[in-house]
């Protein structure tokens, strides 16, 4: 969430994100770079800005007086968020990565566990992008968490890259189409290129 520039909707947004996860079992948000950078107090730049500021001067704008206890209520709640989501028909769903060295999916279950600043391992899962990975180390990732796909955002693509068994999905900040994906749990995956039938744009 900590994207944001002065004028927009993102709080609000926020506010509304953080009461569906309370009010629907079936509404995850997963933890993203920006939300990481927001618990450990790294700067994140985006278009030469800091983000992490911008952010800051949002909730100053908003809450006032408050805002510091608000600060640490969203950051209470990036703390809270699961790292990635695994469907029943074996498709991972994670911000960024794949992490290599991961042996099973107990090692993403427990990731957060070695903490946030120093855990190079999370840090993969939210930040890496193709090229600090390739189609091997996606396969062995997957292996090793019993899915056969996985789809991420975080690399700029125009709509979607389809790399191996890897579905790259842009939904926001870069230029292009912005896609979605609407996974038939019902269906078997068998691997990327059935990620690729599910494709949505918005209009």
């Amino acid at each position: 969430m900590p994207w944001v520039t002065a004028g927009d909707q993102s709080l609000n947004i926020l506010e509304k994100v953080r009461e569906n996860c309370k009010k629907f079992e079936n509404f995850h948000l997963l933890l993203g770079n920006h939300e990481w950078a927001t618990i450990t107090h790294r700067s994140v730049y985006k278009a030469s800005v800091n983000q992490n500021l911008n952010f800051e001067e949002l909730i100053k704008e908003k809450f006032r007086g408050k805002w510091k206890f608000k600060l640490e209520e969203y950051t209470n709640l990036f703390r809270e968020l699961p790292v990635a989501v695994k469907t029943a028909n074996g498709v991972f769903i994670s911000h960024s990565g794949p992490p290599k060295g991961i042996k099973s999916i107990d090692g993403i279950i427990n990731i957060t566990k070695k903490g946030y600043s120093t855990n190079s391992v999370l840090h993969e899962l939210l930040w890496n992008r193709y090229g600090d990975y390739n189609k091997k180390d996606v396969d062995n990732f997957l292996a090793a968490v019993g899915c056969k796909a996985m789809i991420v955002g975080h690399t700029p693509v125009n709509g979607y890259k389809l790399i191996g068994n890897q579905l790259i999905v842009s939904s926001s900040y870069s230029k292009g189409r912005k896609a979605y994906v609407e996974i038939d749990l019902e269906k078997e995956i068998r691997g990327g290129r059935d990620l690729k039938k599910m494709i949505k744009y918005f209009k």
